[in-house]
């Protein structure tokens, strides 16, 4: 498979219920995390992405639907982004209204077939102790402010970090069965 891609992939499912509900593809299960572990499982869920980022084949898609590693590193780069952006609302206003991200876009936008192995997995690295430490902080009326996405959907400050745990389970799940 090349590693340029050629066509754009759109994931059109509603993925909101794994905040309530085990995946039964990948087994992320949101009633074992609780706001004391969630960090933990937020920095322990990006351990394995550098050596993964190494792999021969990380840039190329095993199928024309399926993303390469280097892409899925690069959807999950952005979510970090995505969800401290939305935590800052939860945190800062009364029940917000998250602005639209179009992740088919931002992969295109983005080119995330074109990242840099090394500095994408740092940057993962990072980004994980800092959402991390930022859960940790969080008081418990914290953890229980609101949101919404534009769809309606709507998120507490923890199950908005149970969603971003479950993509970071979940890519992983997916990169490691190719």
């Amino acid at each position: 498979m090349s590693n340029t891609p050629a066509h754009q992939l759109n994931d059109t499912k509603d993925w909101t219920w794994v905040t309530t509900t085990r995946c039964p593809d990948c087994g992320f299960n949101p009633s074992d995390i609780t706001t004391d572990n969630l960090p933990h499982h937020i920095t322990g869920s990006v351990t394995t992405w550098p050596t993964l980022l190494q792999r021969p084949n990380a840039a190329h898609r095993p199928n024309a639907h399926t993303w390469s590693t280097l892409e899925y590193a690069g959807h999950l780069n952005d979510v970090f982004d995505v969800m401290d952006t939305r935590l800052t609302l939860i945190l800062s206003t009364d029940h917000p209204t998250f602005p639209n991200w179009d992740q088919d876009e931002a992969a295109t936008t983005g080119a995330y077939h074109l990242n840099n192995p090394v500095t994408l997995a740092s940057a993962l690295t990072t980004k994980a102790d800092h959402a991390a430490t930022r859960y940790a902080q969080l008081s418990a009326s914290q953890h229980a402010r609101t949101g919404q996405r534009s769809d309606g959907a709507e998120f507490t400050a923890t199950t908005l970090g149970l969603y971003l745990l479950h993509e970071l389970v979940h890519h992983h799940w997916d990169v490691t069965r190719y």
